[in-house]
């Protein structure tokens, strides 16, 4: 057992939380289930960037964008690319 397992019995605070969602494993499932994708996505951006039909609503993690001006120019990648590589080789 790792010492975060035997904390969940040992630490009263632990044991609490360990027992309540022993008691309640609907709670259990509904907390993990938000827990879960929460993890799985929480650095994907905003629900706008979701593709398809089956999208779930926005939650409070999925921080928007800032808004894009449509009249600003696109950066110039290579430019950035070539800056880029010129640090790595400069490290070399």
């Amino acid at each position: 057992m790792l010492t975060s397992d035997i904390a969940l019995i040992k630490d009263e605070g632990f044991k609490a939380i360990s027992q309540e969602f022993a008691d309640d494993i609907t709670k259990l499932e509904e907390q993990f289930k938000h827990a879960w994708y929460k993890l799985t996505t929480a650095d994907m951006g905003p629900v706008t960037r979701c593709l398809g039909d089956n999208i779930p609503p926005a939650q409070a993690f999925q921080s928007p964008l800032p808004k894009v001006d449509a009249n600003s120019a696109a950066p110039d990648f290579i430019a950035i690319r070539e800056a880029i590589q010129e640090l790595i080789e400069g490290d070399a």
